[in-house]
């Protein structure tokens, strides 16, 4: 009985310092290039590395720094967030942009 209040709490403790810590995991980086311009689209699980919920990310490095959109997301559907992430960079590269995938970081 003590046990199982003890491992309660003891997940209950592991879910908040997971949700407190805003751990963020980013797998898939594909970097693109045109003209001396850098873009970036990121994969980011927003809790377990490789798994939903997660966004793909979209950053115009060299135009906005910093900026950050939210091109797509994802709660309980997995590889949707990559799927997308490759469609979007090889979509870039049909515009003229040379695009790298970084993989893991």
């Amino acid at each position: 009985m003590r046990i199982q209040a003890f491992s309660r709490h003891i997940s209950a403790f592991g879910l908040l310092t997971a949700c407190l810590s805003g751990s963020v995991y980013a797998d898939y980086t594909y970097n693109c290039q045109n003209q001396g311009l850098e873009r970036r689209v990121e994969v980011h699980y927003l809790e377990e590395k490789g798994y939903p919920p997660c966004e793909v990310r979209y950053y115009k490095d060299s135009e906005v720094p910093g900026e950050m959109q939210v091109l797509w997301s994802a709660q309980a559907e997995g590889g949707y967030c990559e799927v997308k992430a490759e469609a979007f960079s090889q979509k870039l590269e049909g515009w003229g942009w040379s695009c790298s995938d970084s993989g893991d970081i």
